[in-house]
This record gives structure tokens, sequence and C-alpha cells, in this order.
């Protein structure tokens, strides 16, 4: 399990546990061979390198790269991820759980790309993503380039895409709940803190002012 979550550990750990063992892509070596292979987009857990971007980082790519033309678009993602196969592979994931839910998205797997001389695994993974946004957007005219085009698949296989990328997007809302939630507890503490200064200096205030009222009590005595 991650640090983030040990950082806060709900009752429920199976669910947790769970959630944590979703594979994230991993980076894609350097090969001059530019055939297609199945996507390795949700690989096991030991194999894989866990990226999550939290909800904010997502709602960032998705402002900055709104309404960019192509090259534009691409050239941004790769320097708002860092030219990072994992986090722009990433974020192909969250775009296709989204195109999942649009009628005539292909039901596909998605193709895994790699370096070649005629361009990065990060640039091809790039462009896939600008052309899932423009079927989600309402242009389908290109998003078959992401797809295989394969022998029918059964049922089943063709839910695992989507599924997959829920359970990601649930394993990503559940990472912001736990940082919330570790804000909310900080929060909390510096309150407490804050009272417990407010009701040292309000009971400093009392004793000072009952013992004026002592010697003037006194005072008016003699």
């Amino acid at each position: 399990m991650n640090d983030t979550f040990k950082q806060y550990s709900p009752q429920n750990s199976q669910i947790v546990h769970i959630l944590t063992e979703i594979g994230t892509p991993v980076r894609q070596n350097v090969n001059n061979d530019d055939s297609m292979v199945d996507s390795q987009d949700f690989q096991d857990s030991s194999q894989g390198t866990h990226f999550i971007p939290n909800q904010d980082f997502i709602a960032m790519l998705d402002l900055e790269l709104i309404d960019l033309p192509r090259d534009s678009y691409i050239v941004k993602l790769i320097e708002l991820t860092n030219d990072s196969d994992d986090t722009i592979t990433w974020y192909r994931s969250m775009l296709t759980s989204r195109a999942k839910s649009i009628q005539g998205c292909p039901l596909g797997k998605l193709i895994t790309r790699k370096s070649t001389n005629r361009g990065s695994s990060s640039q091809k993974y790039a462009k896939d993503c600008y052309l899932l946004q423009q079927f989600i957007s309402g242009d389908p005219s290109s998003i078959d380039e992401v797809f295989r085009k394969d022998e029918p698949k059964s049922v089943s296989e063709h839910n695992a895409v989507p599924l997959n990328c829920h359970l990601i997007e649930l394993k990503t809302t559940l990472h912001m709940t736990i940082d919330r939630l570790n804000e909310v507890e900080k929060l909390g503490k510096a309150n407490r803190t804050v009272i417990e200064k407010l009701q040292t200096e309000n009971e400093k205030l009392r004793r000072e002012l009952e013992d004026s009222n002592e010697r003037l009590i006194v005072r008016n005595k003699s």
C-alpha cells in the first residue's frame, strides 16, 4: 500500500487494499518497430508505477488543454505532464472512460504506443488524448485511430477497459478524499490550538478582572 494511504487508514481497509492494487500505466521502452500491441494500461501493481493524479490536477489539464489545435494540444500536454508516459497514459485512460459513455465509441482495446524514429511514445499518447477529447467534444472522425482493429471480442472483454477506467477514477476519488480528511484533521488541530489559547487568555483576563474588583472593594471600604 502506498504512503498516501498510510497517512489515513479508513476502517474498511479491505476497500483501500483492493483499490491500491489496481495497476497503472508503465513507460514503454524505445523500439524502432512501430507495430501496435495489446494495451497494458492496467498491469499488475507489481509491474507498474502507482501514479495517481488528484482531481485538481485532472481539472487543470482539462482547463489548460480546452480548444487547443492538435499540435498545440500535444505540446502542452507533454509540457504539463513533464513528458511522462505514466501521467499521459493515465490521462488517456480517464478520457477513455468518458468516451466509453458516449454512443459510437469503439469497443476495442487501447493501443500501446512505442517510441520510434517517427516520434516518442509520449507524443503518440498525447495525440491519442487529443483524438479522444475531439470525440468527447462531438468529432468522431479519427477516434478509430486510438483503438485496435481486432476481431470482435466478447462482451466481458469489451467491458474490461471502461470497468478498469471507472476503478481508477474511484481510486482517484478515494485518494482525494483521504487528502481532504488529512487537511480537515490538521485544520481541527489548528483550531483546537487557537481555542486553547483563547481560553487561556480569557482565564487570565477573568482573574485580572476579579483582582481589580477586589482591590476596588477594599479601596471603597477604606
